[in-house]
């Protein structure tokens, strides 16, 4: 992705998200290797879960798949109590599950860690800005 496209995911996340927003990242196991189509069925999944757990919370879920083709998948929250993690975390049974707390410094950072990668797929709340800021 080019330094438009971070830009592009930078401005989203600090319009939507604010300090303390946990990124979840979501890997698979070695003897799991989906190809694209299949890891975002799985994101659906896991996504729909979210909701029916945790209602009324928005999500940014970005899956890379990095240059020798394992995927894995960042998903954004905000407000999450973080005695919610277990049950979250148990919503994803293809891999392992890691969490960091974004400060709004990070989103940038982070938003250039999500471009990197050579195939990239956005999924977001329907009620989240998407507008363009300049």
């Amino acid at each position: 992705m080019s330094w438009n496209q971070a830009s592009t995911i930078f401005n989203f996340i600090s319009k939507n998200y604010q300090a303390g927003a946990m990124q979840l990242v979501l890997t698979y196991d070695e003897k799991e290797k989906p190809d694209i189509e299949t890891a975002k069925k799985h994101l659906q999944i896991f996504i729909r879960r979210i909701r029916n757990k945790l209602k009324d919370k928005s999500y940014l879920a970005v899956t890379t798949m990095l240059r020798n083709g394992r995927i894995h998948h960042h998903v954004i929250l905000n407000d999450i109590n973080v005695k919610c993690l277990d049950d979250i975390f148990g919503l994803w049974e293809y891999g392992t599950q890691t969490t960091l707390i974004s400060p709004k410094d990070g989103f940038l950072i982070l938003s250039e860690y999500l471009a990197k990668d050579d195939h990239v797929e956005i999924v977001h709340s329907k009620y989240l800005d998407m507008e363009e800021t300049s």
